[in-house]
């Protein structure tokens, strides 16, 4: 193994107690009492009005971004806001956008092994696992409050899904809005990109909170020239109306004396007008396939305090996710080139949730719980292969977990914790994790952990296993995670967080490998000047093989990352400007790498040009840099590179009527 990580623990322990007596930062004491029952039965959320206290008490190196970020940045989607975070990185495909982090990033995933949550309901469906962070995500970013990344094994925590990490996003509530906000934006690309929103928020005199909002974004598709089908003899081909796009979404949050009910609901529409038969254009100009895309949910929490040592959380929930594909497809029947077929995923499920929390032991804080879902549809079609469905299932899953966090002292505790899962279609799954937070000096936090994690096998991988001899057919994935993390609180304005961390997956799922290790390190630093200039910069590295060798797809060797907003003119103006880096990566074909690639945008944003309005222009790819991503595959399948657009504008308005 290069860079052993047992020499890197060692070496960062001693430069953290090297560096920590020089500086100072405040510490206040956390009374668990006090607390909301979510941040105790989620040590990884982070409540706004504690975030410098809750980062040091989680066991790894969480990455938060802001509503302030998502405004300074001009973030139009989730997709814009993970890529920013510290390890994570976003693959578009021109199908749907897929995320990529600690060791794994294949296109196809669609992010499968990481866990998506809105206020604390996982959003995964049932049949891929896949999340929509893109324009076919289910909220909108001017909703939401802060998003974190929580790395590492989460299913103690979480269960299936929460595999190399959790990203939770915390939605705005009622009073942030305070009225009515309406909201419209213009892109340039190709002249082509409108968005339309509705939102109304209020904190009503009785103590309810209310937030509605309805939105629409359009995109007509973007042209696309692939230079590279010259080098194959097919001449330079302009793509028009690739990703033609329409989203509906629709969400309604409410809470009253610990009562909490959301909605939401996206109904995406995707058109394509150009298949790709082995790497080779068909007819230009005509539309060879429709996908729609409707994903919904609804959530029901109640928060209780059962007395002065025990507190409960029940959830009750339910979701969906309906998808049909027409498409032309002339390889099937070449007789009939435009025999229309049509693929058809329907997934229902409900579940419930029930915790507790306990404080009746001195320095103890208890958390135990059970969790049922019902995943009592998992429905694939496929016209093109058989009139029968290829996959028609269900399955149940029962869940009971708990864990302590016991204070030893004022500077140091361990959390040993557990979970067991047993599914009816992939037997049971036990996820152990231990992790101890020492804080020697009130501005230095060493954190270290080790867990397991797993992820059931989804029915879209049973056909693939059906149909390729070749794919491994595991039920289960295994993760297993040791880390180590170094927090250090220069002062009240600066802080340094770094991490190394080694992981090892076994039974890789539908693969042609079986393992994957990865060791990698990270290092990230915020600072914030007296002018209010905010900086936050992040690099890792890593190394990864699977079984075959260390050639994995798609997946960086580096990632490195710069933020900075800064106020202009007298605080009437926000620069942010970013620049996001990502290192070669192997492609699908003849293990040939994808040269690394480096992209910057530039936003100005204010609140003062216009009364009651906010105002804001991104230029994305400032420097109109020409770069590719890698594609899904299948999907331009001799080329595996896919040009990303080129310098354009995106202009937003924001009024509030209060």
């Amino acid at each position: 193994m290069a860079n052993p990580i047992k020499q890197k623990i060692i070496l960062a322990l001693v430069a953290g107690l090297w560096a920590a007596p020089t500086v100072a930062a405040e510490s206040t004491a956390l009374d668990v009492t006090q607390v909301p029952i979510e941040q105790l039965v989620q040590t990884e959320f982070i409540p706004a009005s504690r975030i410098a206290r809750q980062i040091s008490d989680a066991p790894s190196a969480v990455s938060i971004v802001t509503a302030q970020d998502i405004r300074d940045y001009g973030y139009r989607t989730l997709s814009d806001v993970l890529k920013s975070m510290r390890g994570l990185y976003v693959t578009s495909t021109l199908i749907q956008d897929s995320l990529g982090g600690r060791g794994l990033g294949h296109p196809g995933d669609y992010a499968g092994r990481i866990m998506l949550m809105i206020d604390g309901y996982a959003v995964n469906d049932n049949v891929q696992n896949q999340v929509f962070i893109g324009d076919d995500g289910l909220i909108d970013v001017e909703l939401i409050d802060r998003v974190e990344f929580i790395p590492g094994p989460g299913s103690t925590s979480y269960g299936n899904n929460a595999f190399l990490g959790v990203i939770n996003v915390t939605t705005k509530r009622g009073r942030d809005i305070d009225g009515v906000q309406l909201g419209a934006g213009f892109g340039s690309e190709n002249a082509n990109q409108r968005m339309q929103r509705f939102s109304y928020g209020k904190h009503l005199d009785n103590g309810a909170e209310l937030l509605l909002s309805a939105s629409r974004y359009e995109d007509e598709g973007r042209s696309i020239v692939f230079p590279e089908l010259s080098a194959v003899g097919l001449g330079d081909h302009d793509f028009r109306h690739m990703k033609e796009t329409d989203n509906h979404r629709l969400f309604f949050k409410g809470s009253y004396e610990g009562w909490t009910l959301e909605f939401g609901n996206a109904r995406y529409a995707l058109y394509d007008d150009t298949f790709f038969d082995n790497g080779v254009p068909t007819e230009v100009g005509r539309r060879d396939s429709s996908t729609i895309n409707d994903n919904g949910f609804i959530s029901l929490n109640y928060d209780a305090e059962l007395n002065e040592r025990l507190k409960s959380s029940s959830h009750v929930y339910y979701g969906q996710y309906l998808f049909r594909s027409d498409y032309r497809d002339p390889t099937i029947d070449p007789g009939n080139p435009d025999l229309p077929y049509v693929q058809l995923n329907n997934g229902r499920w409900w579940g419930t949730d029930v915790k507790f929390v306990g404080t009746w032991f001195d320095n103890h804080t208890v958390l135990f719980g059970a969790e049922l879902r019902n995943n009592y549809q998992q429905k694939l079609s496929d016209s093109s292969a058989s009139d029968e469905p290829l996959i028609d299932t269900s399955a149940r899953t029962l869940s009971l977990y708990a864990q302590d966090e016991y204070r030893l002292t004022n500077n140091f505790a361990i959390t040993p914790g557990f979970r067991y899962d047993h599914d009816s279609r992939n037997g049971g799954a036990f996820s152990p994790r231990l992790a101890g937070v020492y804080q020697p000096w009130s501005s230095s936090t060493f954190k270290l952990s080790y867990g397991n994690a797993f992820r059931y096998r989804n029915p879209w991988e049973d056909t693939l296993v059906a149909i390729d001899p070749n794919r491994t057919t595991f039920k289960q994935e295994v993760v297993s995670t040791t880390e180590l993390v170094w927090q250090q609180q220069f002062s009240s304005k600066s802080r340094l967080t770094t991490s190394l961390y080694h992981s090892h997956i076994t039974n890789v799922v539908a693969e042609f490998h079986k393992e994957v290790t990865t060791d990698g390190q990270e290092i990230g630093l915020e600072h914030i000047t007296d002018d209010g200039m905010r900086l936050n910069t992040s690099y890792i590295h890593q190394y990864v093989e699977n079984n075959l060798g260390p050639h994995i797809a798609n997946v960086p060797h580096w990632l490195a990352k710069l933020n900075i907003a800064k106020p202009l003119l007298q605080n009437q103006l926000t620069a942010g400007f970013e620049v996001q880096s990502i290192g070669p990566r192997y492609k699908f074909v003849n293990l040939s790498k994808a040269k690394s690639e480096t992209l910057a945008n530039l936003t100005l944003s204010s609140s003062h040009l216009i009364e009651n309005a906010n105002v804001s222009l991104s230029i994305r790819n400032l420097f109109n840099t020409y770069a590719t991503d890698i594609a899904q595959p299948g999907y331009v399948s001799d080329l595996r590179l896919l040009p990303l657009p080129r310098r354009n504008l995106w202009l937003q308005l924001e009024y509030n009527f209060r």
